[in-house]
């Protein structure tokens, strides 16, 4: 290897990966930069979104391929953590569905954040610094 990669994101699998990208749009301000479907109706394979300078991908689940979403595995062993107001991401994430696993509230390390688990079983820490 003659260097370090150039970029490294996450995907998520998720059952429904449309009305994931609906979610992540409507709740955390993502844009949709791309999306390979199989066909007009078919699963998404792959679509990439923005979130400021960052980007992710969301997929749908597949089992063949072993592309499983948090429900089929029985939970997820990833945190994502996004710079946001928590407050007002947890008020659009619970009235979309989502679970408020940790309130939103000042921490001792002089942070303002919550922890979230969306509707399709991915976990996120919201917050800011004080």
């Amino acid at each position: 290897m003659t260097g370090p990669p150039s970029t490294l994101g996450p995907r998520l699998v998720v059952v429904d990966a449309a009305s994931a990208i609906d979610f992540y749009v409507a709740v955390f301000g993502a844009v949709e930069q791309d999306r390979i479907a199989q066909g007009p109706e078919g699963p998404i394979v792959r679509a990439q979104l923005a979130i400021g300078r960052c980007t992710f991908c969301v997929s749908d689940e597949n089992r063949d391929t072993g592309n499983l979403a948090p429900p089929t595995l029985g939970g997820s062993a990833v945190l994502l953590e996004l710079e946001a107001d928590p407050d007002a991401v947890a008020e659009r994430a619970t009235a979309r569905g989502a679970d408020i696993l940790i309130a939103v509230d000042h921490r001792a390390y002089g942070r303002r954040d919550c922890r979230i688990r969306d509707p399709f079983g991915h976990l996120w820490i919201v917050g800011r610094n004080l």
